[in-house]
């Protein structure tokens, strides 16, 4: 078991990593959010919905769309436990 919980700490730093200079997303109303990859997905569920509107769900189980018109999105995710935030500008060049 904590050999997973490793691989999959080690798996998100390898994903999140070379981007954090761009993981903190300014005011949008959409923003993907990347929540540690050990919660089970009702949990990110849950903490993104209490948020905002879930607008859809990545191929990454611990990456949720978030949709809201109130400001601070990211911060209120990341105050949810996300550990980071991507407005939709990113989305957009990622293709995601």
């Amino acid at each position: 078991m904590l050999s997973r919980v490793a691989i999959s700490v080690a798996m998100a730093g390898s994903i999140v990593s070379p981007f954090m200079p761009l993981a903190t997303a300014p005011h949008s109303d959409l923003v993907a959010a990347v929540f540690p990859p050990w919660l089970a997905s009702a949990t990110i569920m849950e903490r993104a919905g209490q948020v905002g509107a879930i607008a859809g769900l990545s191929r990454l189980p611990f990456v949720v769309f978030v949709q809201s018109d109130l400001p601070d999105l990211s911060d209120r995710l990341r105050t949810q436990g996300a550990i980071a935030t991507f407005d939709s500008s990113f989305l957009a060049i990622c293709r995601i």
